[in-house]
């Protein structure tokens, strides 16, 4: 796999882990609660504060699908596959729909994922993959 098409999984890899970080710890709602007759107490939440542990599953889906991009390209370099070269943009289209589905909530964290994913995936074909046409 070239340096560069590494240095982007990286990256990906990294932005999503990030995502699960802000899930975390990222205050994203705010709260209000009556503490006694006239008394208003305001705070802020975070995504699992609010939504729960399951959220984590949510957060971690950009995290699972740049590992498998990565598993696909490196298995697809070894044995000289372009098949593999468009499973991985089928699992990358997968994420962008994920975005599309949730673009208010934790989909707008999954772009730079996303984009970085595409970039990837889109590299030129190295000559000898061209080549074999397969």
């Amino acid at each position: 796999m070239a340096r560069r098409t590494r240095r982007l999984l990286l990256t990906a890899f990294s932005w999503a882990l990030l995502v699960i970080v802000a899930a975390l710890a990222l205050p994203v709602y705010d709260t209000q609660s009556q503490a006694s007759p006239g008394v208003v107490r305001s705070g802020t939440a975070t995504l699992v504060g609010v939504n729960g542990p399951r959220v984590l599953l949510i957060a971690a889906l950009p995290a699972l699908i740049t590992l498998l991009v990565a598993a696909v390209l490196e298995l697809g370099e070894r044995r000289n596959s372009l098949a593999a070269q468009r499973l991985a943009a089928v699992l990358v289209v997968g994420l962008a729909i994920a975005n599309l589905a949730a673009p208010l909530s934790i989909g707008v964290l999954w772009l730079p994922v996303t984009a970085l994913l595409v970039t990837a995936v889109r590299r030129p074909r190295p000559a000898r993959l061209q080549a074999a046409g397969s």
